[in-house]
């Protein structure tokens, strides 16, 4: 049995965290009884399939912290090992911005009708 200075994580080693609401990328830099320090960390909004994600390290949604974060231990589900190079840079799904710019088009059941964009001519969400 661990005491409360003990733990399982090794200072220096780049990870993914799953909480029980987010996700969250960083090179472990501190550890307390509470709370887990993450430098070049990111918020990962959606990891796409978690196997996948693990394995190849592409991630449907990141938005990185300018430098650290501070995750609470009691919120932790798991921590994998991040063998990718840490996401560093703001990635964002364009379904999420056009998700309600789609809808179903035609009188066929739903698998074999079109689905096709409706939504405004220009790039509302930004990208290029």
């Amino acid at each position: 049995m661990m005491t409360s200075n003990e733990h399982p994580y090794t200072i220096g080693d780049a990870v993914i965290v799953r909480t029980v609401t987010m996700y969250y990328t960083g090179r472990i830099v501190r550890v307390y009884p509470g709370e887990l320090v993450l430098s070049d960390a990111a918020w990962i909004g959606d990891a796409g399939q978690w196997s996948e994600a693990l394995k190849t390290g592409i991630l449907k949604e990141v938005e990185p912290y300018p430098d650290q974060c501070i995750v609470s231990r009691a919120a932790i589900v798991d921590v994998a090992p991040w063998a990718h190079p840490l996401p560093r840079n703001v990635v964002c799904s364009v379904s999420y911005f056009y998700k309600k710019s789609l809808s179903w088009v035609g009188d066929e059941p739903k698998k074999r009708r079109k689905l096709e964009y409706r939504g405004p001519s220009r790039n509302t969400a930004g990208l290029e």
